[in-house]
Formats: structure tokens, sequence, C-alpha cells
């Protein structure tokens, strides 16, 4: 083919016209790859969190998700190597994490509820720290490019339309987490506030003592009282910092000035 040439063959060996052809078809083989690809994207999507039975069907529409996106690569290998990539700018680089439909690698909605549910029952399973969000992810740029024909288009559009309510229905779900956590934030403040000052109020309960014993007691309330203390301020130096984030990213003020009550 003419785009595997180097550039002064191509110019001295074909005929006025067939680059502009070729360049046509290879744009043409990046739209029908496009086209293929995303449709088995969405197919596999559906059948992510089936049963074992689909198992089959998964690995096929794998195979044809690959041969697609082998199509496309050399395609667009020929549409730069003759014309540049301003050409079609639509078209880019296919890498692997492209390959993508945004609700491909997320929980269900089930496994979601189930985890906001145990929440405030403290058997809820922590992140592990720094790990990636669903929150930060973009939208692959193979699902922006306009589709070949209507048929498409519509389906384009559908499954824009699905992973746009889900994704609306994951920030609703985050919003009640944050909810939640500042709710245990401030119960656990105030109950270690509590704990303070019952401490302080049990240093004078044994009035019947010796007086020895009831300084060795009194020593013993006001110390807990002090861990207790301790301990509280400790938690809100720890969270200050995770709670300013979340009013920036949430577009929240009042879980600083929760943290700044007593």
């Amino acid at each position: 083919m003419p785009y595997e040439l180097p550039e002064d063959e191509r110019a001295a060996g074909c005929v006025p016209g067939l680059l502009e052809m070729e360049a046509k078809i290879r744009a043409a083989q990046c739209g029908a790859a496009l086209t293929i690809l995303r449709g088995a994207c969405m197919r596999s999507a559906t059948l992510s969190h089936s049963t074992t039975k689909a198992h089959t069907l998964i690995e096929q529409l794998g195979e044809r998700v690959a041969a697609s996106a082998k199509k496309y690569r050399k395609g667009y290998d020929g549409l730069v190597a003759l014309k540049g990539k301003d050409f079609a700018p639509h078209f880019r680089e296919l890498r692997d994490d492209d390959i993508r439909l945004d609700g491909d690698n997320g929980e269900s909605d089930t496994a979601a509820r189930k985890k906001l549910a145990m929440l405030g029952s403290g058997r809820g399973a922590c992140a592990p720290r720094n790990a990636p969000g669903q929150s930060k992810r973009l939208m692959s740029w193979i699902w922006t490019v306009k589709a070949s024909s209507g048929d498409e288009e519509k389906d384009l559009h559908d499954s824009v339309r699905v992973e746009w309510s889900r994704a609306k229905a994951r920030k609703t779900r985050w919003q009640e987490e944050v909810k939640l956590l500042e709710e245990e934030m401030r119960r656990t403040l105030r109950y270690l506030e509590w704990q303070a000052l019952w401490w302080e109020s049990r240093q004078d309960a044994r009035t019947e003592a010796p007086s020895d014993l009831r300084a060795g007691l009194r020593a013993y309330a006001l110390k807990q009282a002090w861990v207790h203390r301790r301990i509280r301020d400790f938690f809100k130096s720890q969270w200050e910092g995770p709670a300013v984030n979340l009013d920036t990213v949430l577009e929240r003020a009042d879980l600083v000035g929760l943290l700044a009550q007593p």
C-alpha cells in the first residue's frame, strides 16, 4: 500500500490522487473499526456482572474488541503516514486504556448498596490508601467521536446516557457516604468529650474512702479525662485535612465548622 512506502517513493511512484484516495479509505477504516469496537465494549459491559454462562460470549466479544483495535491502529498508522495527524484530528492514537466503557471497572449497584449499609455498623472494609477512584476517571475519547451511521449514533447516545445516569448515581451515593462519615466523626468527638466529663465527675465519687485512696482515685480519674481529650484532639487534627478536601470537592462548608466545636 502507498502508506507503507517511504515518502520520496510515494511522491515519485504514485499516480496523482492515489494518496488522497487511500487517506479517505483509511479514515473510513478507522470509523468502521471504532463502530465495531464501541459496540463490543457496550455488549461486554452489560455482561461483565452476568453468570458464568456468558463466559464464552464475553471471550468472543474480547476477541472482537482486539481485532477491531488492531484494524483501527493499522488504519490510523496509514492515515498519519499519508496526511499527518491534522487531516482527521477526531481520530487519535488508540491505547489499551482507551478501550473501555466508563462503568467497566465500577462496582455493581448491589455491592455499592451493601457497602453503604455497612458504613454505620463498623463492619465496612477500608479502601487501600491512595487507590485510584472513579471520581477522577475521564470518559475515553472513543465515545466522543461521531458515529458512522444513524443507528450507531442512537446506540452511542443511549450508552452515554446510561453512563451519565450511573455517574450521577455514584455522585449521590458518595455524597451520602460523606454525610454518614461526617456524622460518625461528630459522634466520635462528642463521645470522647462526654467520656472526659464523665471521668471528671468521678474524681470525688468515693467520699467515704481514706484520704490517700481518694487522692489516688482522683488522680486516676483526671488522667483518664486528660487521655480522652488528647485522643479527641488527635482525631480532630487528623480529620481537619480530609474535611477541608471534601469541602472543596463537594462545595460544602459545614464539616469545618463541625470539627471546630468542642
